[in-house]
Protein backbone atom coordinates (compact mmCIF):
# COMPACT_ATOMS: atom_id res chain seq x y z
CA UNK A 1 0.00 0.00 0.00
CA UNK A 2 1.07 3.80 -0.97
CA UNK A 3 -0.14 6.86 0.36
CA UNK A 4 0.61 9.51 -2.14
CA UNK A 5 0.90 13.44 -1.08
CA UNK A 6 -1.92 15.46 -0.63
CA UNK A 7 -3.76 17.24 -3.54
CA UNK A 8 -6.13 19.49 -3.56
CA UNK A 9 -9.27 16.83 -2.89
CA UNK A 10 -7.47 14.90 0.04
CA UNK A 11 -5.31 11.64 0.36
CA UNK A 12 -4.93 9.16 -2.04
CA UNK A 13 -4.28 5.62 -1.60
CA UNK A 14 -2.98 3.01 -4.05
CA UNK A 15 -3.70 -0.77 -3.25
CA UNK A 16 -3.43 -4.14 -5.22
CA UNK A 17 0.13 -3.87 -6.46
CA UNK A 18 1.95 -5.59 -3.57
CA UNK A 19 4.40 -7.72 -5.22
CA UNK A 20 4.58 -6.01 -8.60
CA UNK A 21 7.41 -3.54 -7.40
CA UNK A 22 8.11 -2.17 -10.89
CA UNK A 23 4.48 -1.63 -11.80
CA UNK A 24 3.75 -0.38 -8.51
CA UNK A 25 6.55 2.39 -8.78
CA UNK A 26 5.18 3.23 -12.28
CA UNK A 27 1.87 4.32 -11.04
CA UNK A 28 2.80 5.46 -8.37
CA UNK A 29 4.56 8.25 -10.19
CA UNK A 30 1.68 8.87 -12.22
CA UNK A 31 -0.23 9.64 -9.03
CA UNK A 32 2.35 11.89 -8.21
CA UNK A 33 2.46 13.91 -10.87
CA UNK A 34 -1.06 14.48 -11.72
CA UNK A 35 -2.54 14.53 -8.12
CA UNK A 36 -2.14 18.82 -8.78
CA UNK A 37 -3.73 18.67 -12.40
CA UNK A 38 -6.51 16.55 -12.27
CA UNK A 39 -10.17 17.74 -11.20
CA UNK A 40 -11.60 14.73 -10.23
CA UNK A 41 -10.67 11.44 -8.35
CA UNK A 42 -12.64 9.81 -11.79
CA UNK A 43 -9.77 11.29 -13.68
CA UNK A 44 -7.00 10.70 -11.39
CA UNK A 45 -8.34 7.18 -11.91
CA UNK A 46 -8.53 7.17 -15.73
CA UNK A 47 -4.84 7.62 -15.79
CA UNK A 48 -4.33 5.02 -13.64
CA UNK A 49 -5.67 3.11 -15.72
CA UNK A 50 -4.06 4.26 -18.81
CA UNK A 51 -0.79 3.44 -16.71
CA UNK A 52 -1.59 -0.05 -16.03
CA UNK A 53 -2.57 -0.68 -19.44
CA UNK A 54 0.72 0.78 -20.62
CA UNK A 55 2.43 -1.77 -18.67
CA UNK A 56 0.40 -4.80 -20.28
CA UNK A 57 -2.16 -5.26 -17.92
CA UNK A 58 -5.09 -4.76 -20.33
CA UNK A 59 -7.52 -6.05 -18.37
CA UNK A 60 -7.20 -4.34 -14.78
CA UNK A 61 -9.89 -2.26 -13.17
CA UNK A 62 -10.13 0.14 -10.73
CA UNK A 63 -12.15 0.79 -7.95
CA UNK A 64 -12.25 4.17 -5.81
CA UNK A 65 -13.70 5.18 -2.54
CA UNK A 66 -14.00 8.47 -1.07
CA UNK A 67 -14.78 8.99 3.07
CA UNK A 68 -17.80 10.81 4.00
CA UNK A 69 -15.45 14.29 4.52
CA UNK A 70 -14.00 13.71 1.22
CA UNK A 71 -10.50 13.93 2.65
CA UNK A 72 -9.29 10.36 1.67
CA UNK A 73 -9.58 8.46 -1.56
CA UNK A 74 -8.42 4.73 -1.92
CA UNK A 75 -8.35 3.54 -5.58
CA UNK A 76 -7.73 -0.25 -5.26
CA UNK A 77 -6.59 -1.44 -8.37
CA UNK A 78 -7.42 -5.20 -9.69
CA UNK A 79 -4.64 -6.08 -12.13
CA UNK A 80 -6.03 -9.09 -14.22
CA UNK A 81 -3.75 -11.13 -16.43
CA UNK A 82 -0.33 -9.62 -18.06
CA UNK A 83 -0.33 -9.54 -21.59
CA UNK A 84 2.79 -10.46 -23.47
CA UNK A 85 3.96 -10.39 -27.55
CA UNK A 86 2.74 -13.74 -29.40
CA UNK A 87 4.65 -12.56 -32.25
CA UNK A 88 6.35 -9.88 -34.15
CA UNK A 89 6.47 -8.92 -37.69
CA UNK A 90 8.60 -6.61 -39.80
CA UNK A 91 7.16 -5.40 -43.03
CA UNK A 92 9.54 -3.24 -45.58
CA UNK A 93 12.51 -3.66 -43.35
CA UNK A 94 16.08 -4.04 -44.99
CA UNK A 95 16.57 -7.47 -44.62
CA UNK A 96 19.09 -8.25 -41.73
CA UNK A 97 17.33 -5.16 -39.52
CA UNK A 98 15.36 -6.53 -36.48
CA UNK A 99 14.13 -5.59 -33.22
CA UNK A 100 15.01 -6.49 -29.74
CA UNK A 101 11.18 -7.43 -28.96
CA UNK A 102 10.49 -11.40 -29.04
CA UNK A 103 7.59 -14.19 -28.66
CA UNK A 104 6.59 -14.30 -24.62
CA UNK A 105 7.97 -10.66 -23.91
CA UNK A 106 5.77 -8.61 -21.61
CA UNK A 107 3.70 -5.60 -23.57
CA UNK A 108 5.31 -2.64 -22.07
CA UNK A 109 4.14 0.09 -23.95
CA UNK A 110 7.38 1.90 -23.31
CA UNK A 111 9.26 -0.83 -24.69
CA UNK A 112 7.16 -1.39 -27.46
CA UNK A 113 7.95 2.45 -28.58
CA UNK A 114 11.57 2.31 -27.50
CA UNK A 115 11.81 -0.69 -30.04
CA UNK A 116 10.26 1.71 -32.96
CA UNK A 117 13.02 4.41 -31.98
CA UNK A 118 15.90 2.81 -32.05
CA UNK A 119 14.76 0.62 -35.77
CA UNK A 120 14.49 4.09 -36.70
CA UNK A 121 17.73 4.97 -35.51
CA UNK A 122 19.26 2.32 -36.99
CA UNK A 123 17.61 2.76 -40.46
CA UNK A 124 18.24 6.41 -40.60
CA UNK A 125 22.05 6.34 -40.00
CA UNK A 126 22.35 2.81 -42.16
CA UNK A 127 20.96 3.19 -45.24
CA UNK A 128 19.74 6.63 -47.33
CA UNK A 129 15.87 6.69 -46.84
CA UNK A 130 14.03 10.07 -48.61
CA UNK A 131 10.98 10.65 -45.77
CA UNK A 132 11.71 8.11 -43.36
CA UNK A 133 8.80 6.94 -41.09
CA UNK A 134 8.81 3.76 -38.55
CA UNK A 135 5.32 3.14 -37.21
CA UNK A 136 3.67 -0.62 -35.41
CA UNK A 137 0.59 -1.94 -35.22
CA UNK A 138 -0.75 -3.85 -31.79
CA UNK A 139 -3.70 -6.64 -32.17
CA UNK A 140 -5.05 -8.18 -28.86
CA UNK A 141 -5.92 -11.26 -27.85
CA UNK A 142 -8.10 -10.81 -25.53
CA UNK A 143 -8.83 -14.57 -24.90
CA UNK A 144 -5.07 -15.45 -24.96
CA UNK A 145 -3.77 -12.46 -23.78
CA UNK A 146 -1.23 -11.93 -25.83
CA UNK A 147 -0.49 -9.57 -28.67
CA UNK A 148 0.44 -9.48 -32.14
CA UNK A 149 3.10 -6.49 -33.00
CA UNK A 150 3.67 -5.25 -36.90
CA UNK A 151 6.32 -2.91 -37.26
CA UNK A 152 6.36 -0.92 -40.81
CA UNK A 153 8.92 1.38 -42.76
CA UNK A 154 7.39 3.97 -45.26
CA UNK A 155 10.02 5.86 -47.37
CA UNK A 156 12.07 6.09 -50.59
CA UNK A 157 15.43 3.78 -50.09
CA UNK A 158 18.46 4.99 -52.23
CA UNK A 159 18.34 8.55 -51.79
CA UNK A 160 21.37 11.08 -51.85
CA UNK A 161 21.58 14.79 -52.08
CA UNK A 162 21.40 16.89 -54.83
CA UNK A 163 22.70 20.59 -55.44
CA UNK A 164 22.10 22.76 -53.13
CA UNK A 165 20.63 26.36 -53.48
CA UNK A 166 20.21 29.56 -51.80
CA UNK A 167 17.52 31.73 -52.50
CA UNK A 168 17.30 34.77 -50.51
CA UNK A 169 19.64 37.36 -48.89
CA UNK A 170 20.91 38.99 -51.77
CA UNK A 171 23.63 40.83 -49.87
CA UNK A 172 25.56 37.53 -48.79
CA UNK A 173 27.79 35.40 -51.05
CA UNK A 174 26.59 32.52 -52.36
CA UNK A 175 29.98 30.49 -51.68
CA UNK A 176 29.97 31.99 -48.00
CA UNK A 177 26.34 30.66 -47.51
CA UNK A 178 27.73 27.40 -49.10
CA UNK A 179 30.77 26.96 -45.90
CA UNK A 180 27.95 25.94 -43.59
CA UNK A 181 26.32 23.25 -45.73
CA UNK A 182 26.96 19.99 -43.53
CA UNK A 183 26.92 17.34 -46.62
CA UNK A 184 28.28 16.69 -49.84
CA UNK A 185 26.04 16.65 -53.16
CA UNK A 186 25.94 13.15 -54.06
CA UNK A 187 26.29 11.81 -50.24
CA UNK A 188 23.80 9.68 -48.72
CA UNK A 189 20.68 11.11 -47.67
CA UNK A 190 20.40 11.94 -43.71
CA UNK A 191 17.50 14.58 -43.04
CA UNK A 192 19.50 15.19 -39.97
CA UNK A 193 22.14 16.86 -41.73
CA UNK A 194 19.54 19.58 -43.07
CA UNK A 195 18.79 20.67 -39.37
CA UNK A 196 22.72 20.87 -38.43
CA UNK A 197 23.03 22.71 -41.98
CA UNK A 198 20.30 25.51 -40.57
CA UNK A 199 22.11 25.38 -36.85
CA UNK A 200 25.01 26.29 -38.37
CA UNK A 201 23.16 29.15 -40.85
CA UNK A 202 21.51 30.39 -37.97
CA UNK A 203 24.93 30.61 -36.08
CA UNK A 204 26.24 32.89 -38.32
CA UNK A 205 24.03 35.64 -36.97
CA UNK A 206 23.38 36.94 -40.36
CA UNK A 207 20.04 35.23 -41.08
CA UNK A 208 16.60 35.66 -40.06
CA UNK A 209 15.24 32.93 -41.26
CA UNK A 210 16.19 29.39 -43.10
CA UNK A 211 13.74 27.06 -44.24
CA UNK A 212 14.35 24.21 -47.01
CA UNK A 213 11.92 23.61 -49.93
CA UNK A 214 12.48 19.67 -50.81
CA UNK A 215 9.89 17.60 -53.43
CA UNK A 216 7.39 16.09 -52.09
CA UNK A 217 8.57 12.40 -53.32
CA UNK A 218 11.56 10.76 -54.19
CA UNK A 219 12.85 12.31 -57.99
CA UNK A 220 13.14 8.93 -60.25
CA UNK A 221 16.74 9.36 -60.26
CA UNK A 222 17.50 9.36 -56.40
CA UNK A 223 18.62 12.62 -56.81
CA UNK A 224 16.66 15.53 -53.84
CA UNK A 225 17.66 18.73 -54.79
CA UNK A 226 17.92 21.24 -51.50
CA UNK A 227 16.39 24.95 -51.61
CA UNK A 228 17.27 27.07 -48.59
CA UNK A 229 14.86 29.79 -48.24
CA UNK A 230 16.94 32.38 -46.17
CA UNK A 231 16.09 35.97 -45.63
CA UNK A 232 18.84 38.04 -43.95
CA UNK A 233 18.72 40.24 -40.98
CA UNK A 234 20.05 43.98 -40.20
CA UNK A 235 24.01 43.55 -40.52
CA UNK A 236 25.01 46.98 -38.56
CA UNK A 237 24.26 47.64 -34.87
CA UNK A 238 25.36 50.04 -32.24
CA UNK A 239 26.40 49.06 -28.74
CA UNK A 240 25.76 51.27 -25.96
CA UNK A 241 27.27 50.69 -22.44
CA UNK A 242 27.54 52.06 -19.09
CA UNK A 243 29.83 50.60 -15.78
CA UNK A 244 30.93 51.15 -12.46
CA UNK A 245 33.38 49.68 -10.41
CA UNK A 246 35.40 51.28 -7.32
CA UNK A 247 38.50 50.53 -9.56
CA UNK A 248 38.09 52.01 -12.36
CA UNK A 249 35.54 54.20 -11.03
CA UNK A 250 32.80 55.31 -13.76
CA UNK A 251 32.69 55.07 -17.64
CA UNK A 252 30.78 54.45 -20.59
CA UNK A 253 31.47 52.30 -23.76
CA UNK A 254 30.23 52.56 -27.34
CA UNK A 255 30.77 50.37 -30.58
CA UNK A 256 29.58 49.94 -34.05
CA UNK A 257 29.71 47.07 -36.24
CA UNK A 258 28.61 45.48 -39.60
CA UNK A 259 28.87 42.02 -39.43
CA UNK A 260 28.88 41.42 -43.78
CA UNK A 261 30.99 44.68 -44.21
CA UNK A 262 32.29 42.90 -47.67
CA UNK A 263 29.79 40.11 -48.26
CA UNK A 264 31.14 36.96 -46.81
CA UNK A 265 30.57 37.88 -43.23
CA UNK A 266 33.23 39.59 -42.65
CA UNK A 267 33.04 41.62 -39.58
CA UNK A 268 34.24 45.56 -39.07
CA UNK A 269 33.96 46.82 -35.58
CA UNK A 270 35.10 50.89 -34.31
CA UNK A 271 34.58 50.73 -30.31
CA UNK A 272 35.45 53.21 -27.52
CA UNK A 273 35.52 52.75 -23.79
CA UNK A 274 36.24 55.90 -21.55
CA UNK A 275 36.76 55.53 -18.25
CA UNK A 276 38.58 57.41 -15.60
CA UNK A 277 41.41 55.67 -15.62
CA UNK A 278 41.72 54.25 -18.79
CA UNK A 279 40.13 55.29 -22.26
CA UNK A 280 40.78 53.32 -25.39
CA UNK A 281 39.38 53.48 -28.91
CA UNK A 282 40.01 51.05 -31.73
CA UNK A 283 38.78 49.02 -34.84
CA UNK A 284 38.83 45.30 -35.49
CA UNK A 285 38.25 43.35 -38.71
CA UNK A 286 37.74 40.04 -38.88
CA UNK A 287 37.62 37.31 -42.27
CA UNK A 288 35.93 34.06 -41.16
CA UNK A 289 37.05 31.15 -43.60
CA UNK A 290 40.47 32.28 -44.09
CA UNK A 291 42.59 30.23 -46.58
CA UNK A 292 40.86 27.07 -44.66
CA UNK A 293 37.26 26.67 -43.91
CA UNK A 294 38.58 25.92 -40.00
CA UNK A 295 40.61 29.10 -39.44
CA UNK A 296 39.57 33.38 -39.63
CA UNK A 297 41.80 35.99 -39.82
CA UNK A 298 41.50 38.56 -36.66
CA UNK A 299 43.38 42.60 -37.68
CA UNK A 300 43.32 44.93 -35.07
CA UNK A 301 44.22 48.51 -34.11
CA UNK A 302 43.65 50.89 -31.51
CA UNK A 303 45.14 53.91 -29.15
CA UNK A 304 45.32 53.31 -25.11
CA UNK A 305 45.68 56.02 -22.45
CA UNK A 306 46.10 54.70 -18.95
CA UNK A 307 46.64 56.59 -15.78
CA UNK A 308 46.78 54.51 -13.13
CA UNK A 309 48.48 54.67 -9.69
CA UNK A 310 51.58 52.10 -11.39
CA UNK A 311 52.24 53.97 -14.38
CA UNK A 312 50.57 56.56 -17.34
CA UNK A 313 50.61 55.28 -20.68
CA UNK A 314 50.06 56.20 -24.19
CA UNK A 315 50.27 53.48 -26.92
CA UNK A 316 49.55 52.73 -30.58
CA UNK A 317 48.89 49.76 -31.46
CA UNK A 318 47.98 47.05 -33.90
CA UNK A 319 48.42 43.63 -34.91
CA UNK A 320 47.17 40.87 -37.12
CA UNK A 321 46.55 36.98 -36.17
CA UNK A 322 45.28 33.72 -37.37
CA UNK A 323 42.70 31.25 -35.25
CA UNK A 324 42.42 27.61 -36.04
CA UNK A 325 40.01 25.68 -34.74
CA UNK A 326 41.54 22.11 -34.08
CA UNK A 327 38.50 20.50 -32.90
CA UNK A 328 34.63 22.21 -32.01
CA UNK A 329 36.42 22.59 -28.22
CA UNK A 330 39.90 23.41 -29.20
CA UNK A 331 41.57 26.48 -30.83
CA UNK A 332 44.87 27.59 -31.48
CA UNK A 333 46.29 31.19 -32.70
CA UNK A 334 49.11 33.01 -33.86
CA UNK A 335 50.13 36.37 -35.16
CA UNK A 336 52.26 39.13 -35.07
CA UNK A 337 52.00 42.75 -32.92
CA UNK A 338 54.00 46.64 -32.67
CA UNK A 339 53.06 48.41 -29.91
CA UNK A 340 54.73 52.02 -30.08
CA UNK A 341 54.26 53.46 -26.53
CA UNK A 342 55.29 56.20 -23.95
CA UNK A 343 55.78 54.83 -20.50
CA UNK A 344 56.28 56.73 -17.39
CA UNK A 345 56.46 55.17 -13.90
CA UNK A 346 59.61 55.12 -11.44
CA UNK A 347 62.23 54.81 -13.50
CA UNK A 348 61.46 57.35 -15.52
CA UNK A 349 59.81 58.44 -19.05
CA UNK A 350 60.70 56.13 -21.59
CA UNK A 351 59.83 54.81 -25.13
CA UNK A 352 58.78 51.30 -26.81
CA UNK A 353 58.57 50.17 -29.76
CA UNK A 354 57.61 46.14 -29.02
CA UNK A 355 57.28 43.77 -31.59
CA UNK A 356 55.29 40.73 -30.35
CA UNK A 357 54.91 37.16 -31.52
CA UNK A 358 51.73 36.47 -29.75
CA UNK A 359 50.61 32.46 -29.33
CA UNK A 360 47.91 30.30 -27.60
CA UNK A 361 45.87 27.45 -27.46
CA UNK A 362 42.38 26.99 -25.46
CA UNK A 363 40.22 24.75 -24.82
CA UNK A 364 36.07 25.27 -24.19
CA UNK A 365 34.28 22.61 -22.44
CA UNK A 366 32.14 24.20 -20.82
CA UNK A 367 27.91 23.89 -21.00
CA UNK A 368 27.26 28.29 -21.23
CA UNK A 369 29.27 30.87 -22.14
CA UNK A 370 27.81 33.32 -19.93
CA UNK A 371 26.76 31.01 -17.12
CA UNK A 372 28.44 27.58 -16.75
CA UNK A 373 26.99 24.82 -15.00
CA UNK A 374 29.73 21.84 -15.97
CA UNK A 375 32.61 21.28 -17.82
CA UNK A 376 35.92 23.14 -17.63
CA UNK A 377 37.92 25.91 -19.70
CA UNK A 378 41.63 25.81 -20.32
CA UNK A 379 44.22 28.95 -21.86
CA UNK A 380 47.29 29.47 -22.23
CA UNK A 381 49.42 32.03 -23.76
CA UNK A 382 53.00 32.74 -25.12
CA UNK A 383 54.60 36.39 -25.91
CA UNK A 384 57.85 36.79 -26.54
CA UNK A 385 58.61 40.56 -27.16
CA UNK A 386 61.07 42.31 -28.90
CA UNK A 387 61.74 46.05 -28.20
CA UNK A 388 62.63 47.77 -31.56
CA UNK A 389 63.94 51.33 -29.82
CA UNK A 390 66.27 49.24 -27.41
CA UNK A 391 65.29 49.97 -24.48
CA UNK A 392 63.95 46.60 -23.23
CA UNK A 393 65.88 43.05 -23.57
CA UNK A 394 63.65 40.86 -25.19
CA UNK A 395 61.75 39.02 -22.90
CA UNK A 396 58.88 36.27 -22.80
CA UNK A 397 55.34 36.36 -21.26
CA UNK A 398 53.91 33.24 -20.31
CA UNK A 399 50.04 33.09 -18.51
CA UNK A 400 48.12 30.11 -17.56
CA UNK A 401 44.72 29.74 -16.98
CA UNK A 402 41.92 26.85 -15.98
CA UNK A 403 38.69 26.66 -14.65
CA UNK A 404 36.22 24.29 -14.14
CA UNK A 405 32.29 24.25 -12.74
CA UNK A 406 30.66 20.97 -10.98
CA UNK A 407 26.87 21.11 -10.65
CA UNK A 408 25.98 19.97 -7.12
CA UNK A 409 22.62 19.23 -7.55
CA UNK A 410 19.25 19.14 -8.97
CA UNK A 411 17.70 21.13 -6.20
CA UNK A 412 15.70 24.16 -6.66
CA UNK A 413 19.04 25.97 -5.19
CA UNK A 414 20.80 24.18 -8.18
CA UNK A 415 24.24 25.08 -6.50
CA UNK A 416 27.40 25.20 -8.79
CA UNK A 417 30.95 25.23 -7.60
CA UNK A 418 33.36 27.51 -9.93
CA UNK A 419 36.83 27.22 -9.28
CA UNK A 420 39.87 28.94 -11.08
CA UNK A 421 43.50 29.20 -11.00
CA UNK A 422 45.76 31.04 -13.27
CA UNK A 423 49.71 31.54 -13.24
CA UNK A 424 51.69 33.89 -15.55
CA UNK A 425 55.72 34.55 -15.61
CA UNK A 426 58.03 36.80 -17.71
CA UNK A 427 61.56 35.17 -18.39
CA UNK A 428 64.68 37.06 -19.91
CA UNK A 429 65.15 39.93 -18.33
CA UNK A 430 65.33 41.65 -14.78
CA UNK A 431 61.90 43.24 -13.94
CA UNK A 432 62.87 47.12 -14.53
CA UNK A 433 63.49 46.19 -18.08
CA UNK A 434 60.16 45.29 -18.67
CA UNK A 435 57.99 48.07 -19.81
CA UNK A 436 54.88 48.53 -16.79
CA UNK A 437 52.17 47.90 -19.03
CA UNK A 438 53.85 44.65 -19.42
CA UNK A 439 54.37 43.73 -16.17
CA UNK A 440 51.94 41.34 -13.63
CA UNK A 441 49.70 42.94 -11.59
CA UNK A 442 47.03 41.23 -9.07
CA UNK A 443 43.37 42.89 -7.69
CA UNK A 444 40.11 43.77 -8.93
CA UNK A 445 37.23 42.91 -10.62
CA UNK A 446 39.16 40.15 -12.75
CA UNK A 447 42.04 38.97 -10.65
CA UNK A 448 41.56 39.34 -6.23
CA UNK A 449 38.03 40.49 -5.44
CA UNK A 450 38.21 43.08 -2.38
CA UNK A 451 41.44 44.54 -3.37
CA UNK A 452 41.61 48.04 -5.84
CA UNK A 453 43.10 47.65 -9.06
CA UNK A 454 46.50 46.93 -8.99
CA UNK A 455 46.83 47.30 -5.30
CA UNK A 456 48.12 43.75 -4.74
CA UNK A 457 51.78 42.35 -5.17
CA UNK A 458 55.39 44.87 -5.16
CA UNK A 459 55.34 48.66 -4.32
CA UNK A 460 57.76 50.98 -5.52
CA UNK A 461 59.42 53.57 -3.21
CA UNK A 462 56.49 55.69 -3.31
CA UNK A 463 54.49 52.97 -2.00
CA UNK A 464 52.50 52.64 -6.02
CA UNK A 465 52.44 48.97 -7.68
CA UNK A 466 55.64 48.67 -9.35
CA UNK A 467 53.90 44.66 -10.74
CA UNK A 468 56.55 41.61 -11.12
CA UNK A 469 57.39 38.99 -13.36
CA UNK A 470 55.03 36.52 -11.49
CA UNK A 471 51.23 36.23 -10.15
CA UNK A 472 49.45 33.67 -9.23
CA UNK A 473 45.46 33.81 -8.92
CA UNK A 474 42.89 31.48 -7.28
CA UNK A 475 39.48 32.02 -6.76
CA UNK A 476 36.41 29.44 -5.25
CA UNK A 477 33.09 30.85 -5.65
CA UNK A 478 29.20 29.06 -4.97
CA UNK A 479 26.55 30.35 -7.21
CA UNK A 480 22.75 29.64 -6.09
CA UNK A 481 19.75 29.99 -8.19
CA UNK A 482 17.07 31.86 -5.55
CA UNK A 483 14.25 31.98 -8.18
CA UNK A 484 14.03 31.96 -12.09
CA UNK A 485 15.24 35.41 -12.69
CA UNK A 486 17.41 35.74 -8.99
CA UNK A 487 20.71 34.50 -8.11
CA UNK A 488 23.54 34.68 -5.30
CA UNK A 489 26.81 34.00 -4.69
CA UNK A 490 29.29 33.49 -1.66
CA UNK A 491 33.40 34.07 -3.14
CA UNK A 492 36.75 33.95 -1.49
CA UNK A 493 39.58 35.32 -4.01
CA UNK A 494 43.47 34.52 -3.27
CA UNK A 495 46.59 35.98 -4.86
CA UNK A 496 49.64 37.86 -5.49
CA UNK A 497 52.06 39.51 -7.83
CA UNK A 498 56.08 38.53 -6.92
CA UNK A 499 58.93 40.78 -8.06
CA UNK A 500 60.92 37.79 -8.97
CA UNK A 501 59.91 35.05 -11.95
CA UNK A 502 59.31 32.31 -9.45
CA UNK A 503 56.35 33.00 -7.20
CA UNK A 504 57.14 33.19 -3.80
CA UNK A 505 54.65 30.65 -2.47
CA UNK A 506 55.69 31.51 1.17
CA UNK A 507 54.49 34.78 1.32
CA UNK A 508 51.31 35.34 2.18
CA UNK A 509 48.82 35.57 0.02
CA UNK A 510 46.10 38.45 -0.36
CA UNK A 511 41.88 37.41 0.48
CA UNK A 512 39.38 38.75 -0.46
CA UNK A 513 35.85 37.28 -0.08
CA UNK A 514 32.41 38.60 -0.71
CA UNK A 515 29.11 37.99 -1.90
CA UNK A 516 26.73 38.79 -4.96
CA UNK A 517 23.52 39.01 -6.39
CA UNK A 518 22.29 37.86 -10.09
CA UNK A 519 19.90 38.99 -12.17
CA UNK A 520 18.89 36.38 -15.19
CA UNK A 521 18.16 37.66 -18.51
CA UNK A 522 17.46 35.82 -22.22
CA UNK A 523 21.44 37.08 -22.71
CA UNK A 524 22.71 36.03 -19.88
CA UNK A 525 22.86 37.02 -15.81
CA UNK A 526 23.86 40.80 -14.35
CA UNK A 527 26.30 40.18 -11.64
CA UNK A 528 26.43 42.80 -8.67
CA UNK A 529 29.61 41.42 -5.98
CA UNK A 530 30.91 43.45 -3.03
CA UNK A 531 33.67 42.27 -1.30
CA UNK A 532 36.16 43.07 1.16
CA UNK A 533 39.66 42.09 1.86
CA UNK A 534 40.26 39.76 4.39
CA UNK A 535 44.00 39.99 4.79
CA UNK A 536 46.66 42.69 3.28
CA UNK A 537 44.22 45.43 4.39
CA UNK A 538 46.67 48.08 4.84
CA UNK A 539 47.39 47.85 0.76
CA UNK A 540 43.78 48.35 0.14
CA UNK A 541 42.38 51.99 -0.52
CA UNK A 542 39.17 51.37 0.60
CA UNK A 543 37.08 48.58 2.81
CA UNK A 544 35.05 47.26 -0.01
CA UNK A 545 35.16 46.97 -3.47
CA UNK A 546 31.73 46.65 -6.18
CA UNK A 547 31.57 45.23 -8.92
CA UNK A 548 28.77 45.35 -12.07
CA UNK A 549 29.21 43.31 -15.54
CA UNK A 550 27.35 41.15 -17.51
CA UNK A 551 28.05 37.54 -16.86
CA UNK A 552 29.44 35.28 -14.44
CA UNK A 553 32.84 36.40 -13.04
CA UNK A 554 34.20 33.33 -14.97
Amino acid sequence: MVTARQNAYGNTTIRGLDGMDAVKTYIETIAEQREDEVKSNQQLADDLLKGMKAKGYYDAEINSETDDDKTNTVFTIVPGAVYKIGSVTLDQVPDGETVSLKAGDILDAMVVLEAQRALYRTINDKYCYYNLDVQHKVVLDTKAHKADISFFVHGQPDAHFGPTVFEGAPDIEREYLANFVEYNEGDCWKSAKLEDTKASLYATGLLASAQTDLPDTLPDDGIVPVIFNVKQRAFRSIKLGAGYNTSDGAGVSAEWEHRNILGAGEKLSFRARLYEIVQTIGASFTKPFFLREDQSLLLETGMNRENNDAYKELSYNASGSVLRHITDKTSVSLGLGYELSRIEDEEGSRNFGLFSVPGSIDYDGRDDFLDPHKGWKFGARVTPFFDTLGEADPFIKNRVTASTYFDLSDAAINPVLALRASYGAIFGTELSDVPASKRFYAGGGGSVRGFGYQEVGPRDSDNDPSGGLSVIEMTAEMRFKLSESFGAVAFVDAGQAYEETTPDFGADLAIGAGVGARYYTDFGPLRFDIAVPVNHRDDSDSAFQIYLSIGQAF
